[in-house]
């Protein structure tokens, strides 16, 4: 009575499953009915097919020899006991040898293919590694199986991804602890590859590639800061408490914002830019304009004054009326797309 069911085969295809669901189905059937007997017929032998003289209907077909134990000495004859199965069931052993079994981790390090610069992965992103204990000469990348790595973040078609070169170490753990399924499931530093923070960044944060592509957030309490930084071009960017990478914490740039590189910038907003030196709130609404409208408004002003001074003089004038209507029908919260620089000082 009820439902038994078999969990961690891992299969990889249906097919695989349903091949392996049907194994277990016949194994279980051909012990649900077993015949046990005793006779001197010497040529009777496990997996041999026998009949009865009268038919049992669990049996049409016969009774499949299972086991035999044998008996006999000079004072009595032969004689044997054996258990059997219907002979039209297919025989399928138990499973009584343990699988076997790796508990906690183990140390290997990332191998790669002969003249690999960059880190040796396959289109599912998994590696090859070699244990410590493997002693035999393998191919370059041909060390193991790929590897999958366990990751703190993953989806189809998104997730983190940082390459791991060949070389560094990492710690295989086993699914269930199967040793067909191993898994990356940290990476190490050692001597050889030691890391890349020292002790006194205790309040440093840091993402850095191995091409020196760095993301940095510190936390020292008035000395917080960001930095995006990319050795090409030496193109950064810097927030907050500005500190020369040169002078590490012994010095500093200054504080604000500095967006800088050795090559070309370009900026790009395809409704509109304002650039302001002009104060405000940091929950201020990003398109609050007021005071450098007030300021353009000022200038306009001014511009009318000075046209009336021209007219005096029979000079050219200008419209500022149009100037005005397309500050505030276009240039207001950038409605078209327009470049509005102001600053209260100049």
């Amino acid at each position: 009575m009820g439902k038994q069911q078999n969990w961690g085969l891992h299969p990889k295809t249906p097919d695989e499953a349903k091949v392996q669901t049907t194994l277990l189905n016949e194994a279980v059937l051909c012990r649900q009915t077993v015949a046990n007997g005793s006779g001197n017929v010497v040529s009777m032998a496990p997996m041999k097919v026998f009949q009865t003289d009268t038919a049992f209907p669990e049996a049409p077909d016969g009774w499949l020899v299972l086991s035999m134990e044998h008996s006999g000495s000079r004072d009595t004859a032969y004689t044997h006991t054996f258990t059997a199965i219907p002979a039209q069931l297919a025989f399928r052993p138990e499973r009584t040898t343990p699988r076997p079994h790796i508990a906690g981790t183990l140390p290997a390090r990332v191998t790669a293919a002969e003249n690999c610069t960059y880190a040796y992965i396959d289109d599912m992103g998994r590696y090859r590694v070699k244990l410590p204990f493997d002693l035999d000469e393998w191919s370059p990348g041909g060390e193991s199986r790929p590897v999958r790595l366990a990751k703190p973040y993953a989806g189809p078609e998104y997730g983190i991804h940082f390459p791991l070169h060949e070389g560094t170490e990492v710690m295989l753990s086993f699914v269930q602890g199967n040793p067909d399924r191993p898994y990356i499931s940290g990476v190490m530093h050692d001597s050889a590859h030691p890391d890349h923070i020292p002790a006194d960044w205790n309040t440093r944060n840091v993402i850095r590639t191995w091409a020196n592509n760095k993301l940095r957030m510190e936390d020292q309490k008035g000395q917080e800061h960001i930095k995006l930084a990319t050795d090409y071009q030496k193109s950064q960017l810097n927030l907050g408490h500005i500190v020369d990478s040169g002078r590490e914490k012994r010095g500093e740039n200054g504080e604000g914002f500095e967006l800088r590189t050795d090559g070309w910038g370009a900026v790009r907003a395809g409704k509109g830019i304002l650039v302001s030196a002009q104060n405000q709130d940091a929950n201020g609404k990003v398109l609050d304009m007021d005071d450098a409208i007030a300021q353009i408004e000022q200038a306009l002003s001014l511009a009318k004054s000075l046209n009336k001074a021209a007219q005096t003089a029979n000079n050219h004038h200008t419209d500022e009326e149009t100037q005005r209507g397309r500050l505030k029908d276009a240039l207001k919260d950038l409605k078209e797309a327009g470049l509005i620089q102001t600053a209260p000082a100049g």
